[in-house]
């Protein structure tokens, strides 16, 4: 059940990265929003913590200034978000199938 689950979860997150890469889509207005903050990074803002501006201006420095940059954090925060849910579920319940259905519920 485990190596089903990476299957799906690295295929799904290989479509998800050719998506990216392609510049399909133009920035979001949120998008937009949080890189800015990216760009002056404080410890708080507004509406939200700090997380994702330093996590936007990371990867900007790694990868360069792009969409495909910018959107990079949401991908990973997704993946890491999976693979803790299937982890929780499999350790609550001592099943790895309530993990695996648990992330593709």
């Amino acid at each position: 059940m485990a190596g089903l689950f990476w299957l799906i979860l690295g295929v799904f997150t290989a479509l998800r990265l050719l998506y990216l890469s392609s510049g399909v889509l133009d920035l979001s207005p949120d998008e937009a929003y949080y890189w800015e903050w990216s760009r002056h990074l404080d410890l708080s803002y507004y509406s939200k913590g700090p997380l994702i501006a330093y996590l936007i201006r990371g990867l900007t420095n790694l990868f360069g200034t792009s969409a495909f940059s910018i959107r990079l954090g949401a991908l990973i925060i997704n993946l890491l978000g999976a693979w803790l849910l299937y982890r929780f579920g499999r350790e609550c319940f001592g099943d790895p199938r309530v993990g695996f259905w648990s992330v593709l519920g």
